[in-house]
């Protein structure tokens, strides 16, 4: 660790060099390799990890010969070198994916280019397998270039391609061989999970950072298909359900849900977020799949889907349009009726919050009073129920009676005065509940101002003339 990039190239040109004499065979190199490559977002144990393999490729010759495990070992090194770790939500992932320096992660991927070029054109002994491509797919996905992003698909379906030919391959020679059957290596199978997984990151972190009002810079969507990044991502999961070595697991399901929660163009992301829901408990119902248990997460994730739903195209007065706030809601008691069996599904503060906040998308006229009804159904049940409404939960009330009683200026006042007030005695005010009280009220805001600079004057006047001498007052 103390040693000087420069110090170490002539320390491994020299150990190299004299392989004969001190018996340094191709094992014991890649063990070296291998510890470089397990150090965690390390750029310099990486690209010295590179400079032993070029070594190798330079010398190739016994006892230093190279084969595919050598080059695998080398893009494991740039994957840990860039990739974060999955100890988070893959919104965070998706961030801080995005947030690393570009310059790192597109070197990054040029190499990977250039090994798997390397490899290519090398010996039968170091041809690119599935775990080459698996990780070379990881790095590209990791990239914060679209072009990167785009080569990750491209081996994503080259794997998909090549696998299906191998089975038919062996397939036919299995039906036509005699007693005498000649058995072929495959080398390529379909991707991983985690390679399918990584792509899906990728689309993640560019629904959250790319201007998406922008049609022509917006890189998952064409001006042929609006919906072009669902289609990709039913097709990847399709492809996943239909590999018994890629099925989906809890990350799968938790980025395409983030996907159609951030995706802002995505013309019918409640109706896609609730499929997904109804796959997932599917397949954990019927043993399929034991790795993706829905959880009171993934409930949310359906909930909140239907918040995106409410996109231009949707809002049309014709009586075909979906009722957003009914179906979030039914999601939520699906929720409470599980709870009876499996407590951890009991819906939280956070999940009535959320399908409030879905209720003040309603647009549709007719749908606004049920949407309103179901709102304060869902703070009646949370007080019934010994939950605290927060601030968010207070300011989501105060946007359905900006937004649901557009209509009737009276009602709109008395509510949003009945939920302040409510605000107030539970000590929940801030600038976000003063916000949404100004939009719904605008008289309400300017007389709470109005009371809240006088009380504050009253205060102070009080403190000064030694009125009022309490422990807040000494602190």
């Amino acid at each position: 660790k103390q040693q000087q990039p420069e110090e170490m190239t002539t320390t491994q040109d020299s150990s190299l060099k004299s392989n004969e004499k001190s018996g340094i065979t191709v094992e014991t190199i890649m063990l070296v390799m291998r510890a470089y490559s397990k150090v965690k977002q390390s750029i310099p144990s990486a690209l010295r990890c590179e400079a032993l393999l070029e070594r190798m490729e330079q010398i190739a010759a016994p006892p230093i010969l190279l084969h595919t495990e050598a080059y695998n070992i080398c893009l494991r090194a740039f994957l840990n070198a860039v990739n974060h770790p999955h100890n988070h939500s893959t919104e965070t992932i998706a961030i801080q994916q995005q947030q690393q320096c570009p310059n790192t992660t597109e070197d990054f991927a040029s190499r990977v280019e250039r090994i798997l070029s390397r490899m290519i054109k090398g010996s039968e002994r170091a041809v690119p397998n599935t775990m080459t491509y698996n990780l070379a797919i990881a790095i590209f996905s990791a990239s914060s270039n679209k072009k990167d992003n785009d080569k990750a698909l491209y081996y994503i379906e080259h794997l998909e391609r090549e696998s299906v030919k191998q089975r038919e391959e062996e397939q036919e020679d299995s039906s036509t061989t005699t007693n005498n059957t000649t058995t072929t290596t495959t080398l390529i199978g379909p991707p991983s999970t985690f390679a399918y997984n990584s792509y899906l990151l990728s689309i993640l972190a560019r629904v959250m950072t790319d201007d998406q009002s922008n049609t022509s810079s917006c890189p998952i969507r064409n001006n042929n298909h609006n919906n072009n990044v669902a289609d990709i991502i039913d097709k990847l999961y399709n492809n996943m359900v239909s590999h018994s070595v890629s099925k989906p697991d809890y990350t799968t399901f938790d980025t395409i849900f983030g996907i159609y929660r951030q995706h802002k163009l995505l013309e019918d992301a409640g109706e896609r977020g609730e499929a997904l829901l109804s796959r997932m408990e599917i397949q954990y119902a019927t043993g399929s799949n034991n790795l993706v248990k829905p959880d009171a997460r993934m409930y949310g994730h359906g909930i909140k889907c239907w918040a995106n739903n409410h996109r231009p195209s949707k809002e049309k007065k014709d009586s075909g349009v979906v009722n957003i706030a009914s179906r979030a809601y039914d999601i939520l008691k699906k929720m409470e009726l599980q709870a009876r069996v499996n407590i951890e599904l009991q819906p939280s503060e956070a999940a009535y919050a959320t399908v409030i906040n879905v209720c003040s998308y309603t647009t549709n006229v007719d749908h606004q009073p049920v949407a309103l009804g179901i709102a304060f159904e869902c703070y009646n049940k949370m007080i019934s129920l010994g939950l605290s409404p927060n601030a968010v939960t207070y300011s989501c009330l105060l946007k359905c009676c900006a937004s649901l009683l557009t209509h009737d200026p009276k009602q709109r006042k008395e509510l949003s005065k009945q939920v302040f007030e409510a605000a107030c005695e539970q000590g929940q005010v801030n600038a976000v509940v003063e916000a949404s009280l100004k939009k719904a009220s605008s008289v309400l805001y300017r007389l709470y101002q109005k009371r809240a600079t006088s009380d504050k004057e009253a205060h102070s006047a009080r403190v000064s003339k030694g009125l009022l001498v309490t422990s807040d007052t000494i602190k």
